[in-house]
């Protein structure tokens, strides 16, 4: 093993025996966990951009409404496709590339 390789192989080794942050890593979840549901208290304005097959390029707006627990899917109200309006969607965010959230001025 060269020694490139070698400090490479180290540098991964001290890696694998950094200690986790837990209290930061809990803190963290819990911020995000809040925003989540403050986001949805306010119904607030999104912009959905989806990826995939048969949706590569879509946009889509409305108001987040819900997030399942694992992720996987979101409740939006009102959202508006270019094929129509939904008046409650279920998105699967393996569908999703990204969430924006709406300034009241983006708002459509």
């Amino acid at each position: 093993m060269g020694a490139e390789a070698e400090a490479e192989a180290e540098e991964e080794a001290e890696c694998l025996t950094d200690e986790v942050d837990t209290k930061g890593v809990a803190a963290q979840r819990t911020r995000f966990l809040d925003l989540l549901q403050d986001t949805c208290r306010k119904k607030a304005a999104v912009e959905v951009r989806f990826h995939g097959p048969g949706v590569e390029g879509v946009v889509a707006s409305g108001n987040l409404v819900a997030v399942e627990s694992t992720l996987d899917e979101i409740l939006v109200e009102n959202l508006a496709t270019p094929t129509g309006d939904i008046p409650l969607a279920r998105v699967n965010m393996d569908d999703v590339l990204y969430i924006k959230l709406l300034k009241k001025r983006e708002r459509m």
